[in-house]
């Protein structure tokens, strides 16, 4: 790991997404965002029309 570490930002739409989720679901995506703090770590593409933002896959 390089050391960089990352800030997370949720949009308002991301927000309201996550609100809609089980319980359950919104903690699982949760954790795993919040673990890319430490490094750009799992199933991630970079979106190319946005200079900081990322695509994280996690499941269905």
């Amino acid at each position: 790991m390089n050391g960089q570490r990352y800030q997370i930002e949720y949009g308002a739409s991301a927000l309201d997404d996550l609100d809609g989720l089980p319980a359950r679901e919104r903690a699982q995506i949760i954790r795993k965002i919040e673990r890319l703090e430490h490094g750009l770590h799992g199933n991630i593409k970079h979106l190319h029309d946005a200079e900081a933002a990322y695509r994280l896959r996690m499941g269905d």
